[in-house]
């Protein structure tokens, strides 16, 4: 178990470091990350209640330098929840709750969240895709029923549905969690001893068929990755230009710099020329008088020490 712990959380800050490169997105740039972790074991309704995760969140944390939100759901049990689901605090943050909102998470179990002005309601309905996969798996079509084709191929058993919904947790009131350890392939093929009618495989997964909502999602999953393309190539073509515009500056200071270097030596060159203007006059003007330049040479220094005296009072 530790070991697995160990390789999943090496194997998050991994993907972490993946998606940083692919979205341009630098260590400086993150808060922190939430990382969940995969659930185990989770038991709400013991004695001791207890949501069990591996990951190692702290692995994660040191492998990405970066600071690591996690234990979520035995923050959640520890404070009277029931530790799931975790979706309604993201619910709650990317719907606005000014109107009443209902809001259905099909995953391998199934959520629900509901928003009003009055706060937020959130439970776990009960089975999603945990059990089509596992049937699926079982009967070796593939880890999953591929946009639900075989399940479409047959029909519904109402003896089978009810036995199913006839489960105790459907009546319980929420708050209430659940998990594929509970809705397990234990779970249906005792129901299916229960069956009086005969049924074929494909029937137990078989559900009404709604092409036109099918068609809709589909179109709406392809526009979001469109989108997501667009954004991802935007992203990168935006740091492409932030790459640029520092080359630029990089230059135009160079190039600052080096005009000011140039300002100064002109100046200074200007300089030198009024003093030997001074100086030369000076030299001229001694010369005149019949005193040779050698001579003014080499008493200049005692002459600008009587200049410096002068001046000084």
């Amino acid at each position: 178990m530790r070991d697995l712990d160990e390789k999943l959380g090496l194997f998050f800050a991994d993907k972490v470091k993946e998606f940083m490169e692919e979205l341009l997105v630098k260590p400086e740039d993150i808060k922190a990350i939430g990382s969940h972790g995969q659930t185990i074991k989770h038991e709400p309704n013991s004695a001791k209640p207890f949501s069990l995760q591996i990951g190692n969140p702290q692995l994660l944390s040191n492998e990405l330098n970066l600071d690591i939100v996690a234990n979520f759901r035995d923050d959640d049990i520890e404070a009277g929840g029931q530790g799931a689901p975790l979706s309604p605090l993201f619910h709650r943050e990317v719907f606005k709750a000014d109107k009443n909102r209902l809001i259905v998470n099909i995953g391998g179990i199934t959520n629900l969240t509901y928003l009003s002005d009055k706060g937020i309601v959130g439970f776990d309905t009960g089975p999603g895709n945990c059990l089509i996969d596992a049937w699926s798996r079982k009967n070796g079509i593939g880890e999953f029923d591929d946009k639900g084709e075989w399940a479409r191929s047959g029909e519904i058993n109402q003896e089978l549905l009810g036995l199913m919904l006839g489960d105790d947790y459907f009546n319980r009131k929420y708050p209430k969690s659940t998990g594929p350890d509970y809705f397990s392939m234990d779970w249906l093929l005792k129901l299916l001893e229960k069956l009086k009618s005969e049924i074929i495989e494909k029937d137990i997964q078989a559900y009404e068929d709604n092409k036109e909502a099918i068609e809709n999602l589909e179109a709406l999953v392809a526009k979001r990755n469109e989108y997501s393309s667009l954004i991802n190539s935007a992203q990168k073509a935006c740091e492409t230009c932030k790459e640029e515009l520092n080359e630029l500056y990089k230059l135009h200071g160079s190039h600052e710099q080096k005009l000011q270097n140039l300002s100064e030596q002109k100046q200074k060159l200007a300089d030198l020329r009024e003093e030997y203007s001074a100086y030369d006059l000076f030299m001229r003007c001694m010369h005149s008088s019949g005193i040779s330049y050698d001579i003014i040479k080499k008493k200049l220094p005692a002459i600008n020490e009587e200049i410096a005296k002068v001046l000084a009072n």
